[in-house]
């Protein structure tokens, strides 16, 4: 199965939990705090009174609990991803340290998934910068939280692109998610090492955790990768990567 999850958005999750109240036996007064904090990422929680605040996160936590079942696509089971991403960003709200708990969080509800008694192997599909086994600016990743949980059971694979397109928003986020054209990476990066190595096939997979080569002693230190995430900004591409963190 597919699931898409992230702790960036209140309003899907909030939506999924009302439109679920039935089947989770939630009361009219605590659906209605779920409506209230759909708008604006939850910015009317930090208006609420200390009792409604209480009322949210308390009804927030006994869905989180709620136990697993063995079908990832059971409400139950959604319902309590829901509630634990919530819960996850109205931390952001007191805290405003976005970007430290958005992959705090996001680790927490991998953690959540990949322990469901119907999940034997996951694959996480997220950013470089947040997968990778390294500080993400001055924030710890989302890499660095699944590899100190699970140990080796994680390890992150990264997607570097040499030449072709890519689909991403426009740097100035007006016309939405377009094609753009990727030049062949400068012969200094990592993509444009690996394809020369082998050759320029369409698609090399190369493991980075393995043996003594001279590939290894060039990755040593940092080396620069082209990436970029939502939106494409084409000047500002340039990533010093560890590897293989």
């Amino acid at each position: 199965h597919v699931l898409g999850v992230d702790a960036q958005s209140i309003a899907a999750p909030s939506h999924f939990l009302q439109a679920s109240a039935s089947s989770l036996g939630l009361a009219q007064p605590e659906t209605q705090l779920l409506h209230e904090i759909e708008a604006d990422d939850g910015a009317a929680f930090k208006g609420m009174t200390a009792e409604r605040r209480s009322n949210l996160l308390e009804m927030l936590d006994r869905i989180a609990e709620l136990a697993p079942s063995g079908d990832i696509r059971a409400t139950s089971t959604r319902a309590a991803i829901a509630a634990r991403s919530i819960r996850s960003q109205l931390r952001y709200i007191d805290d405003g340290q976005v970007g430290a708990l958005r992959d705090l969080a996001m680790a927490d509800l991998a953690t959540h998934l990949v322990k469901l008694p119907a999940v034997r192997q996951a694959t996480l599909w997220a950013h470089n910068g947040h997968i990778a086994r390294q500080f993400d600016g001055s924030n710890m990743s989302l890499g660095q939280h699944l590899a100190q949980r699970l140990e080796t059971d994680y390890f992150p694979i990264a997607f570097l692109s040499y030449q072709g397109d890519g689909r991403a928003w426009d740097e100035d986020g007006k016309i939405g998610v377009i094609p753009h054209q990727l030049s062949p990476a400068p012969p200094f990066n990592v993509e444009a090492v690996a394809m020369k190595a082998t050759g320029f096939p369409e698609v090399a997979w190369i493991r980075f955790d393995t043996g003594n080569g001279s590939a290894q002693r060039w990755l040593t230190i940092p080396r620069y990768v082209r990436e970029f995430g939502s939106a494409y900004h084409p000047t500002n591409s340039q990533t010093l990567r560890k590897f293989p963190e």
